[in-house]
């Protein structure tokens, strides 16, 4: 999914219209690469995907950060939290970069009417060449993903 509304799939009508008109062969072999940064800038939720059931069509992850335009691959949680801001219980809230990783955990237990999940998360830092960064980002997204985890 881009987040320019002149490509073919900008948003999540569009993510669905093509995925309804996929040949079954074709259907089968053709998943979603989850970019968290894309699905956030659209306004897609994780609960958008799973009641789409598009969440079964999820066969890898891009992660990064995002202040809203595409073409800013930054660390996780540089712009965006990674947990969502304390409750009056003093407990942070899932954000929406925590139900995406969510939904990755989910995909990992299998869906039988799904395309099987490779596992694989990709930290996306275009046109970095900072090894700093890219430790960073590492760590961060390690993080996410841990915070996201089932109990």
């Amino acid at each position: 999914m881009e987040t320019d509304p002149y490509n073919v799939v900008h948003d999540l009508a569009s993510l669905r219209r093509l995925t309804d008109h996929l040949p079954p062969a074709t259907a089968r072999r053709c998943g979603i690469n989850l970019d968290f940064a894309h699905f956030f800038i659209n306004g897609v939720d994780a609960a958008d995907l799973r009641t789409n059931a598009l969440g079964g069509r999820i066969v890898n992850a891009h992660i990064s950060d995002t202040a809203g335009a595409h073409m800013q691959d930054l660390i996780p949680g540089a712009y965006n939290r990674i947990l969502g801001p304390r409750g009056a219980d003093g407990v942070e809230m899932r954000s929406k970069y925590t139900e995406y990783a969510s939904l990755l955990w989910e995909r990992l237990e299998g869906n039988p009417n799904g395309l099987p999940f490779t596992g694989a998360v990709s930290v996306e830092l275009e046109f970095c060449d900072w090894v700093d960064w890219v430790r960073t980002a590492l760590r961060k997204t390690s993080y996410l993903l841990e915070a996201a985890r089932p109990n």
